[in-house]
């Protein structure tokens, strides 16, 4: 259960920076709307070059635990 809730604490972090990166992007950086958009790809790509280079070398590990 605790697990669970520091997953939903995380993730409410995150979509709160997400939401004042969209202000900061238009009002700071005069970015215009697809701007935020390509933000986004190039986060969702990261994320997954990360999640495959983190899978190649969890054999390495061992099965861990928290």
């Amino acid at each position: 259960m605790r697990r669970l809730m520091v997953v939903a604490v995380l993730g409410v972090g995150q979509q709160a920076l997400y939401a004042v990166l969209v202000a900061y992007m238009e009002r700071k950086l005069g970015l215009p709307g697809y701007g935020y958009s390509l933000m986004l790809v190039a986060a969702a790509v990261g994320s997954l070059a990360g999640a495959s280079a983190a899978a190649g070398r969890r054999g390495g590990w061992g099965p861990g635990g928290a």
